[in-house]
């Protein structure tokens, strides 16, 4: 490999291995030769003013020392693509060059085949933002500041249904009120967002919730294990409403019990329904696989040991 110290045609030039280091000077991360082959402290800028990269190549930065090698004017970085001068070289169009020399009309109409025919004219302006020097490209605007300037319309613009403050969706409506629309009905009023109001709401079916009911006079819950045991709303409430468990008398955490050798899953047909259960007993029923003579030997020996508990 050739030695780097005899490159020549570099001026002020540091070679080693190229790193990148946090330097006191700049905030962001720069190029640092950590085995410089001149001088370690040496840290030199890009020549071209107000530039922050570093004098890589000829004093320059890549960006600009890629500018000086290809014969084009200095000029900041970012702005060679908006600058004035480059326009589309068809005669008599101002348009922006965009490829092939040419503005996107220009450079369509030669890809497809087509005669060059005049195109409508976007003479290059500067966006219409203080400080931003791009070029203007839709409205008065940059890509970017267009961009922006659509969201901060969408965002600011509201339903004009009277009293909703939502943001505008389609068809001059919020999401909800367009969908009222586009079901055929006259927009009404919404419920505030988050919030349920639970004092114009029927309360559930089942005497021990105060639930707001969702579906067939049940609350969330409620409607669900009438779903899954395939049970009406009396039949729920009729057996909710025991409010203890058919075996023991316990009231806390009860759950409806069927037989599992007619529905073995988690739900059930409705018919095999037998009563309500709380989850210890029906805990029991499982592991003794609802054998009663299991169940009676179980019995004989809690008695036979002298474990087993008065009055039964």
């Amino acid at each position: 490999m050739k030695d780097p110290s005899t490159r020549t045609g570099y001026p002020n030039q540091t070679w080693g291995i190229p790193t990148y280091k946090a330097t006191s000077d700049w905030k962001t991360p720069t190029l640092w030769y950590t085995e410089p082959m001149v001088d370690a402290e040496i840290f030199i800028k890009c020549s071209f003013d107000n530039c922050r990269g570093f004098g890589y190549l000829g004093g320059y930065c890549p960006t600009h020392y890629s500018q000086l090698y290809k014969g084009n004017e200095l000029s900041e970085i970012g702005s060679s693509y908006f600058k004035p001068e480059t326009v589309c070289s068809v005669e008599e169009c101002g348009n922006i060059r965009w490829s092939g020399g040419m503005c996107r009309g220009h450079y369509l109409q030669r890809h497809r085949g087509n005669p060059l025919q005049p195109v409508k004219q976007h003479p290059w302006t500067v966006c219409s933002i203080e400080g931003c020097k791009r070029g203007a490209i839709t409205k008065g605007f940059c890509t970017g500041h267009y961009a922006r300037s659509i969201r901060l319309k969408q965002t600011a613009r509201r339903c004009s249904v009277d009293g909703c403050d939502r943001p505008h969706d389609a068809r001059g409506f919020c999401k909800s009120h367009w969908a009222q629309w586009k079901r055929g009905e006259d927009p009404h009023e919404l419920r505030e967002w988050g919030v349920y109001n639970q004092t114009q709401s029927v309360k559930c079916a089942v005497a021990s919730c105060n639930k707001p009911t969702i579906s067939k006079q049940l609350c969330t819950d409620h409607a669900s294990r009438a779903a899954s045991f395939s049970l009406s709303t009396d039949e729920v409430v009729e057996l909710l409403g025991r409010g203890k468990c058919d075996a023991c008398g316990e009231t806390n955490r009860l759950c409806i019990d069927h037989d599992h050798s007619c529905c073995n899953k988690n739900g059930s047909c409705g018919k095999c329904v037998r009563g309500l259960l709380c989850t210890w007993c029906n805990a029991t029923l499982g592991h003794a696989k609802d054998d009663v003579s299991r169940l009676e030997k179980l019995i004989e020996y809690l008695r036979q040991t002298g474990t087993i508990r008065d009055g039964v």
